[in-house]
């Protein structure tokens, strides 16, 4: 009983030094391709932005270039000026693609020290997930709640166990101090009783 008590507590201990939290995998497998991807990544978005804004070639200028250039002919038909509408939306909409792949790229961290750092969680969490035959994250924070609560179980029974054996030792106790006093009364009725026996038997002038 003392064996299962102390393993269930070292696998309950095991998950909850692990500081388990939801979504974590997930995040952290993410994390893991982009830094271990990350010199590929910056230099594809980079190629990407060069074709796109180059100095050699805009295509961002070369769009605004041709709306401007459809806006000043539609003065001559009239439905030309939708198109250069629509293209004053695609550079807009180009502008904001930019704007996000810089940001994305500005993000994205060459730092090897923080790959063996999501390297390591990742085999921690993949180590745990084989030991307790959890599908995920969330399975082992489930498997750590339930252990909790079996451990909470157990203890409050040995509390009352404890409690139910003090209650034994203290009415022993009781029960020996009752008989005490029941012994020392029976020898004082008993002492009382002969004095008045042998009072009876000298008023009666009889030898005792």
């Amino acid at each position: 009983q003392k064996s299962q008590a102390d393993y269930r507590e070292f696998r309950y201990r095991r998950l909850a030094d692990a500081q388990l939290r939801p979504g974590e995998l997930s995040e952290l497998e993410e994390q893991y391709k982009v830094l271990s991807n990350a010199e590929k990544l910056i230099s594809g978005i980079g190629s990407v932005r060069g074709s796109l804004d180059d100095e050699r070639f805009s295509a961002v200028a070369t769009i605004k270039q041709a709306g401007s250039v459809l806006s000043s002919l539609s003065t001559l038909m009239e439905s030309l000026d939708s198109y250069s509408q629509r293209l004053d939306s695609v550079r807009i909409e180009l502008d904001d693609i930019l704007e996000d792949l810089d940001r994305i790229a500005s993000s994205i961290e060459v730092s090897p020290q923080k790959l063996s750092q999501v390297d390591e969680r990742l085999s921690l969490l993949y180590d745990l997930m084989q030991k307790y035959n959890a599908s995920s994250v969330e399975d082992l924070i489930r498997r750590r709640d339930e252990l909790a609560g079996e451990i909470s179980s157990t203890e409050d029974m040995e509390l009352e166990l404890a409690a139910l054996k003090q209650q034994i030792v203290e009415t022993d106790e009781q029960m020996a101090q009752a008989a005490s006093v029941l012994t020392q009364l029976r020898q004082k009725a008993a002492q009382e009783l002969s004095v008045r026996l042998q009072e009876s038997i000298r008023s009666l002038g009889m030898p005792y």
